[in-house]
């Protein structure tokens, strides 16, 4: 069995492997150390990207689908928010915990609170332009809903 946990903290290859640095990936590529990717077999590096989809043949057929859908939902969210910490009753902010995670094979964040802010007027309209367009898509998947997620979902369209 593969240890993706190891292989992406591997102080060899990352600089920090600890440490939350998005920017690791502003810097390379692959998020290495500078000159990683000089000493080490690049195709490793690039395979490294697509672990958490599985190996060789029982590697996950819609793994590109499922890349670019992930790309893109986050494009758009950051398009659309502005993300910040909560603050707390003495106006200092609420760090969220980045060592909190689930435990198993692939390891993600435990669920935690942060601040969205839409950018302004005009994301905010068209987020619903787009919402109460696509809306005839989206009920095809709601037909198996429970009455609290129908009741929910009749709430946010009303108030469109």
């Amino acid at each position: 069995m593969f240890n993706q946990w190891v292989a992406f903290h591997n102080p060899d290859l990352f600089e920090n492997p600890e440490t939350f640095d998005p920017e690791r990936f502003i810097r390379s590529p692959y998020g290495t150390k500078p000159g990683v990717e000089e000493r080490v077999n690049v195709d490793a590096l690039k395979r490294m990207e697509t672990i958490p989809f599985g190996f060789g043949r029982r590697r996950c057929v819609v793994m590109p689908m499922g890349v670019e859908s992930a790309a893109l939902a986050a494009a758009n969210l950051f398009w659309a928010y502005e993300f910040g910490n909560l603050i707390d009753g003495d106006g200092d902010s609420i760090e969220p915990n980045l060592d909190a995670l689930t435990k198993g094979l692939t390891n993600h964040p435990l669920p935690f609170k942060c601040k969205l802010k839409i950018r302004s007027n005009r994301h905010e309209e068209i987020i619903k332009q787009n919402y109460t367009h696509a809306t005839p898509v989206f009920e095809q998947f709601e037909r198996e809903l429970s009455k609290e997620d129908r009741d929910y979902v009749e709430r946010v369209r009303a108030r469109l």
